[in-house]
């Protein structure tokens, strides 16, 4: 069975401080020609404080916004992009109390993507 995965990395860290965190696609098989991803979090307790959207230069275009509690990436690729990408790299600043934690929940998933437009197909044969 063939399946793409979207992942999200973590960590800990201290009030005030900061940590860079990998959102990572694995695409088996198949091809992404265009992505949109939200990840929420708890804005009591983190803050994103900047997104580095398509460190690898493999997308046509690619762009990250920062909102309280989501930050949303979006990328398009004529050709498509192939393998394990990364997709962007979202640094965090811790703002709660030490021992508070939020998950980071990645929103969007493969299957509704699929439906609404085509940004996975099979490779040309």
């Amino acid at each position: 069975m063939r399946s793409a995965t979207l992942s999200i990395g973590s960590g800990d860290i201290a009030p005030g401080d900061s940590l860079i965190v990998p959102l990572e696609a694995s695409l088996g098989a198949y091809t992404l020609g265009a992505a949109t991803i939200e990840v929420q979090y708890d804005p009591a307790v983190v803050e994103a404080t900047a997104c580095d959207p398509d460190p690898g230069g493999l997308f046509d275009f690619a762009l990250c916004n920062i909102d309280p509690g989501m930050v949303t990436f979006t990328a398009i690729s004529a050709l498509g992009v192939t393998g394990n990408p990364l997709l962007a790299d979202i640094t965090f600043t811790a703002v709660g109390s030490p021992g508070e934690s939020s998950a980071l929940t990645l929103v969007t998933g493969w299957d509704y993507l699929m439906e609404a437009m085509p940004m996975l197909r099979e490779p040309a044969k």
